[in-house]
C-alpha cells in the first residue's frame, strides 16, 4: 500500500478503537498539504472531493461514524478510497440477522431433557 491508503488505514484503526472506547462519535476532516503539513477540521460536511476543492488541499480525509461503522472516505489528486470497520456488536447482529436465536428440539421422553 502507499502512503495514501495507509494513513487512511492508520485513521480508521484510530476512529474504531475511539468508538470502542466509548468516545464520542465526532465527524471531522483531515488535510494534508504538499509539505506534509496537518490541519484538522471538525464537523465538517461533503465529501472528500469537495472539502479538497473548496479549500485547496491536496489530500484530505472525512472521518465518520454512523450506525455502528466508523468511515474514512480519503481523496488526493490522483486517487480516492472509503474504508469501513464495524463495530463488533453490529459485526455479530448483521451476521446473526435472520438467523433463529434458539432451536425447538422436541422429544417423546421427558427423561432426556431432564439435564437442561
Amino acid at each position: 500500500m502507499g502512503a495514501f491508503l495507509d494513513n487512511a488505514a492508520s485513521l480508521l484503526e484510530t476512529a474504531a478503537r475511539v468508538h470502542e472506547a466509548g468516545g464520542d462519535a465526532v465527524e471531522f476532516a483531515v488535510m494534508v498539504g504538499e509539505d506534509g503539513s496537518i490541519h484538522m477540521l471538525m464537523g465538517v460536511e461533503g465529501s472528500p472531493e469537495h472539502i479538497a476543492a473548496s479549500r485547496g488541499w491536496p489530500t484530505v480525509y472525512r472521518v465518520s461514524h454512523r450506525g455502528g461503522v466508523s468511515r474514512v472516505e480519503g481523496a488526493s489528486r490522483s486517487q480516492t478510497c472509503r474504508l469501513e470497520a464495524l463495530e463488533p456488536q453490529s459485526a455479530a447482529r448483521r451476521l446473526l440477522a435472520g438467523q433463529p436465536r434458539y432451536h425447538l428440539v422436541s422429544c417423546k421422553d421427558p427423561a432426556q431433557v431432564a439435564g437442561f
